[in-house]
């Protein structure tokens, strides 16, 4: 009895030291808090998101500067690439409706739980700016962390603080800053790789050509397949998976198409549409990065105006892609030709033949069953 009274009284002291713990968490976290007064809005001057010019955006991953450019957005910082005007948009009107409702912590080193700290690389806060014409500053704030803290509306909640202000906020609202690079942008291209009717790569002195048949399977050129062994012929699921690249082709990063310019062009790679239209991928070599420019022109008057499209947001830049992307682009010219000496047969294990009595034990989580007498 003795003993389990002790235990109800351990169980107590734990209960009371633990309720104590959190409420002197809370309390220095929110430590100035509960003296401040809550602003009906923490940018006054922000009241229409149109009046927003242009933004920056600076996370742990990756930093933009996006400006309006009559009817679109374009990235100031990456060569006026144009980006999704709903991705400025959105934010611009996010930043507008943010609504302070509890005032938090005013300790520098409580900001990292909200994920308010200032800038540095262990810091997990995004930076946003938005300004408005002449470059008047409307709105500069460090996105924090999403609160898990529940509402009287039942809608989501995030912590804020202004760059250079000690006091932190709780507001009603998320603010939609994109995860990756990548994200702030459309598709480079949008082409069906059903359309694609022949691929050409050339690599230093090698040169690949596969073309699409009635039965919608690529085949070697035969001027190519001459140069190897008889019975060579074009690895087919190779060729197609070039070709699924062109289906929604999404960029790493994008920069002045003059910036590589002139290191030197290694691979190239032509795909040519059955829409009637061409494209060029060139590879260059530039800050350690495999960068592709891509030209595109129409071969009939059918493709004209998708080659105009695709061009207008191509023909000015060079593109990095994922890594996945990029090590397709790179596929080499030996795995998109099969040869009948290379061909291959499934692995036996354990040099298993089909049809041979086998000694089960021998074989790796093989079960023994006596020989029927």
């Amino acid at each position: 009895m003795m003993r389990n009274t002790s235990l109800v009284w351990l169980f107590a002291v734990t209960v009371v030291a633990c309720a104590g713990a959190g409420w002197a968490l809370v309390s220095a976290r929110d430590a100035g808090a509960a003296t401040t007064a809550v602003p009906t809005s923490l940018f006054p001057d922000l009241t229409d998101p149109a009046g927003v010019k242009t933004a920056s955006v600076t996370t742990p991953f990756y930093a933009i500067s996006v400006a309006r450019a009559g009817d679109r957005w374009v990235a100031q910082s990456k060569a006026n690439y144009p980006i999704q005007a709903k991705a400025a948009n959105d934010l611009a009107a996010a930043v507008a409706g943010l609504q302070p409702f509890v005032a938090k912590t005013r300790l520098p080193e409580w900001y990292a739980r909200l994920g308010v700290a200032d800038q540095a690389p262990t810091s997990t806060s995004k930076l946003v700016a938005l300004d408005g014409a002449d470059a008047k500053p409307l709105a500069a704030l460090l996105v924090g962390n999403v609160s898990a803290e529940p509402t009287a509306s039942g809608g989501s909640s995030i912590y804020v603080r202004k760059p250079g202000d000690a006091q932190s906020w709780l507001v009603h609202g998320l603010v939609p800053v994109p995860d990756t690079l990548g994200a702030w942008f459309d598709p480079v291209m949008k082409v069906a790789a059903a359309d694609i009717a022949a691929l050409t790569i050339t690599d230093g002195g090698t040169s690949f050509t596969a073309s699409k048949d009635a039965a919608g399977n690529y085949q070697l050129d035969p001027a190519i397949a001459t140069t190897l062994e008889t019975g060579a012929t074009a690895n087919d699921a190779s060729v197609k998976r070039l070709t699924q690249l062109l289906v929604l082709l999404q960029l790493d990063d994008v920069i002045d198409k003059a910036t590589v310019a002139a290191t030197p062009a290694g691979r190239s790679l032509t795909f040519n549409s059955s829409k009637g239209v061409r494209l060029v991928f060139t590879q260059h070599a530039f800050d350690g990065n495999d960068w592709f420019t891509i030209d595109v022109d129409a071969t009939s008057p059918d493709g004209q105006a998708l080659a105009t499209d695709i061009a207008s947001r191509t023909a000015n830049w060079a593109f990095r892609f994922d890594h996945n992307r990029t090590a397709t682009l790179d596929t080499k010219i030996d795995d998109l030709e099969q040869l009948p000496s290379e061909a291959k047969q499934p692995p036996v294990p354990n040099g298993f033949t089909p049809g041979e009595m086998q000694n089960l034990p021998s074989m790796p989580g093989g079960v023994f069953v006596p020989p029927q007498q």
